[in-house]
């Protein structure tokens, strides 16, 4: 076959850290993920990520942003930040705008994960129109 499937003593130390403020239609979120010993294949070391979300105050429309950095000797350089935006045509129907991975979409560039020759898309844009019942 193409891959091989080996068994491997590990040593797993893992944390999380997230933090969230709510101030009025302002949301802030942030998060911390470490691998201190064995890190799994296809990850980072250390992985930040924040994120900001503001919702208008009758709900019509809503704004997001986030970004996210792998930290470690392999880590991709250029961060990943996205944003979305939301906007209520009527009780149940939604517009929805998204950009991901904007640096890349603009540059044209793939991601790659961390420590590996494997690579993603980079970046995408995306409009929708969400039902919601």
């Amino acid at each position: 076959g193409l891959y091989f499937i080996t068994n491997n003593n590990r040593e797993d130390f893992n944390t999380e850290t997230e933090v969230n403020f709510v101030l009025g239609n302002v949301k802030l979120s942030g998060l911390w993920k470490a691998y201190w010993l064995d890190v799994p294949c296809c990850q980072d070391e250390h992985n930040i990520y924040a994120t900001v979300q503001y919702q208008s105050k009758n709900t019509n429309w809503d704004l997001g942003g986030s970004i996210s950095k792998g930290l470690g000797d392999n880590a991709e350089f250029i961060p990943n930040i996205s944003a979305d935006a939301t906007f209520r045509i009527s009780h149940s129907i939604r517009i929805a705008s998204e950009l991901n991975d904007i640096i890349k979409l603009i540059k044209n560039e793939t991601r790659s994960y961390a420590n590996s020759d494997y690579v993603e898309k980079g970046g995408s844009a995306a409009l929708l129109v969400k039902f919601q019942f």
